[in-house]
């Protein structure tokens, strides 16, 4: 394994054991976050700037609380 995989590895199991809760009451995967957040911002100038002015508040919007 390389290192790359090994803290990928890591921090989806760190990920996982602290996901916010969405509003039905269960937790988000890594993989949800990582593409309904992470990918979206970086791919969303508009996105990037009211997750940072406001990231209740768009968190809130995508059913995370």
């Amino acid at each position: 394994m390389n290192f790359v995989s090994v803290l990928n590895s890591y921090l989806n199991q760190f990920y996982n054991s602290v996901a916010p809760p969405t509003k039905s009451g269960h937790s988000i995967s890594a993989g949800e976050f990582y593409e309904s957040v992470i990918v979206r911002a970086v791919k969303s100038p508009e996105f990037r700037e009211r997750l940072i002015n406001n990231p209740q508040a768009v968190l809130a919007e995508l059913g995370i609380e």
